[in-house]
């Protein structure tokens, strides 16, 4: 193999000459210290488009208790073009995968079926029934963490064409949910709402729907050390992007709220459930003065283009009037936009804020908003922040011979790269369909704030967001703050 590698400011691009096939691994070092190294590994295979492609589409990516017994499955086979492969004759093999191992297959699975004329078939197999024809593993405890593993065979009727597909995606597991936060400061601020996103993921880190998450404990410390239950629903289902919300009304003088989320799967034992502990401390503001920022609810999330509107909350004494609400709009670790805004004052003491969403804040966003007040003796900084999602806008529907413009905007000098990838190369790594999650997840990583926002106290704020001010306003950080983490 020829390796050559031309520098061009951090990236590089290189050139691969080979002349065999098999896995290959190329490393990527600076020459002069060698301080970053990168591996990457690749498989060669001999360059065939197929005629048509398989897929396996299950209606799960776990197999656990509930669904042991009757795992349920869709093969369906299409022509390049897009035409169904009708009348087909498939055969069907399972096993597991352990790790990099190759996959254990189970002989005696082998099963012959038929697809339908609209080039489908829905298939439930029984695990168990298999798993017993084996001298292996026989039973879910003993194959948890390993893949399921199926193999297709389609030979379709008029041409004789034969397609092979294999499938491993599909993980055995005790507890096929993951419980986490996201867009939820883990910090309380007394007689301001407290809005909780629970995300319900699988072992895929997909977001799953219509999942009840109940609400299992919610306690609430006062400062006397007595505790009461916080009012908050009992339960919440996950949305199409798998978040569950949770709005809790948080009452004055509490200091600390203990709440814990479990999944309420029916199919599931109770051992099988998914648990998130979540911990919340008060804000400090020596005055009692909080800002509190309403992120939109799921399914209405930020898009590029498009204008938004935030609401704002205030809790504070009214002798002393809020003049303005300053934000900025951080994203990928810059300030991308800020602005200031007169404060109207209203009955249920909301401000709307109200900015237009450009691409250089895709994928995500952190808004930050504070104010400054005086009059009371000493000068005060009150803030709260909040990560927000933000969609992009990608170019789909295009037409065979139609031309396509592109407008192509970087902040330096640099090199672009430009590829077009025929869709017949997905039915060979089906895997990589989602080219673009893959760099937005990369661009994620430059954010310099943690946690999804808040802070224990307004200095904190501007920490946890990746930002270092000066000011003369009373912003000195609580001697708690500098110990508090936020994941």
């Amino acid at each position: 193999m020829i390796v050559k590698v031309i520098p061009v400011c951090l990236l590089f691009v290189v050139y691969l000459f080979v002349s065999r096939l098999g896995i290959w691994s190329i490393e990527a070092a600076y020459s002069d210290d060698f301080t970053t190294t990168a591996r990457a590994e690749f498989e060669v295979k001999e360059y065939v488009l197929p005629s048509f492609y398989i897929l396996v589409e299950p209606d799960t990516n776990y197999v656990s208790s509930g669904n042991f017994k009757s795992f349920n499955f869709k093969v369906s086979a299409r022509y390049v073009h897009g035409a169904p492969v009708a009348e087909g004759e498939v055969f069907l093999r399972y096993g597991y995968v352990s790790g990099t191992n190759p996959p254990v297959i189970i002989p005696s699975s082998v099963s012959r079926e038929r697809l339908s004329s609209a080039g489908d078939l829905d298939v439930t197999v029984n695990m168990e029934n298999v798993l017993s024809k084996h001298d292996g593993p026989r039973d879910l405890d003993s194959l948890v963490g390993k893949y399921l593993y199926i193999n297709v065979l389609l030979q379709e009727d008029t041409g004789g064409i034969t397609q092979e597909a294999e499938f491993a995606a599909v993980k055995f597991l005790k507890s096929p949910y993951r419980l986490s936060l996201v867009s939820t400061p883990r910090f309380i601020k007394p007689g301001l709402p407290y809005n909780i996103q629970v995300v319900v993921k699988d072992h895929l880190d997909q977001p799953v729907n219509r999942v009840k998450v109940r609400l299992v404990e919610r306690q609430l410390f006062r400062k006397s050390g007595a505790s009461e239950d916080l009012p908050c629903p009992l339960s919440s289902v996950s949305q199409s992007d798998g978040i569950a919300v949770f709005i809790c009304n948080t009452p004055h003088e509490g200091v600390r709220a203990l709440l814990k989320f479990q999944t309420e799967d029916p199919a599931l034992p109770a051992a099988s459930q998914a648990l998130l502990v979540l911990e919340a401390l008060a804000f400090h503001s020596p005055n009692q003065r909080y800002l509190y920022i309403d992120p939109p609810m799921p399914g209405r999330s930020l898009e590029a283009g498009h204008f938004c509107n935030i609401k704002v909350y205030s809790a504070s004494p009214s002798y002393v009037p809020i003049r303005a609400l300053s934000y900025l709009v951080l994203s990928k670790g810059k300030v991308v936009n800020f602005g200031s805004q007169n404060f109207v004052s209203s009955d249920d003491h909301t401000q709307v804020l109200n900015f237009k969403v450009t691409p250089a804040m895709v994928p995500s966003i952190r808004l930050l908003v504070y104010y400054i007040l005086f009059g009371e003796g000493t000068s005060e900084l009150v803030a709260d922040s909040v990560w927000l999602d933000v969609k992009g806008k990608c170019v789909n529907g295009l037409k065979p011979k139609q031309n396509l413009q592109l407008d192509i905007r970087t902040n330096q000098d640099g090199l672009v790269a430009l590829s077009a990838v025929d869709s017949a190369l997905f039915a060979l790594k089906p895997n990589y369909r989602d080219p673009v999650s893959t760099v937005m997840s990369h661009l994620e990583q430059s954010d310099l704030g943690c946690g999804g926002g808040g802070g224990q106290d307004s200095a904190d704020v501007f920490r946890m967001a990746g930002l270092t001010f000066i000011t003369n306003a009373n912003a000195q950080p609580s001697a708690s703050s500098t110990a508090t983490s936020n994941q």
